[in-house]
């Protein structure tokens, strides 16, 4: 088996990572955005765009002013790429969104659904584009349906859904 060290994470079995899955995207405004699967060596800049959100953008996302960034983490990149997947949006080797799935146990062709976006990347796309190709991993893995929680009052998150039907 082939490993590799990697920051916070030593001896990532690299076999694992599906890096078949990596892949860019042209954004509204012309850019192009990296999605690849995350990373545990992908935890400081994490962390750097979760600190980095508005108080706005984390009370939408979070649904309270000062979630517990650890736990958080921990959850996004303790991922086994089935069951539990995160994708990550990366330009210039910023982080700049994200989105996961977990997968429910007692109702296996359901998952929750999850997504942070920068504030400064807001709005051009990155959360359809991330949602489309989460649900094309989660249809892979017998996924058939998400599940998501919101503020009513989260109009671009709500457009998003929308918008994916």
């Amino acid at each position: 088996m082939k490993t590799v060290d990697t920051p916070g994470n030593p001896q990532v079995d690299v076999a694992l990572y599906p890096a078949h899955h990596e892949h860019y995207v042209v954004l509204s405004n012309g850019s192009t955005l990296l999605l690849r699967p995350v990373l545990r060596a992908d935890r400081d800049r994490l962390a750097r765009l979760y600190a980095g959100l508005s108080a706005e953008s984390t009370y939408a996302r979070f649904i309270e002013a000062k979630p517990k960034l650890e736990a958080l983490l921990d959850r996004f990149l303790v991922v086994d790429y089935w069951d539990t997947f995160t994708l990550v949006g990366e330009s210039d080797g910023r982080i700049v969104g994200t989105a996961s799935y977990s997968r429910d146990p007692r109702r296996v062709e359901r998952a929750e659904v999850a997504f942070t976006i920068a504030d400064d990347w807001q709005g051009l796309g990155i959360g359809t584009l991330l949602l489309e190709r989460l649900a094309r991993l989660a249809t892979d893995a017998g996924i058939e349906s998400f599940d998501a929680w919101t503020r009513a009052d989260n109009q671009q998150m709500l457009g998003v859904f929308r918008a994916s039907g």
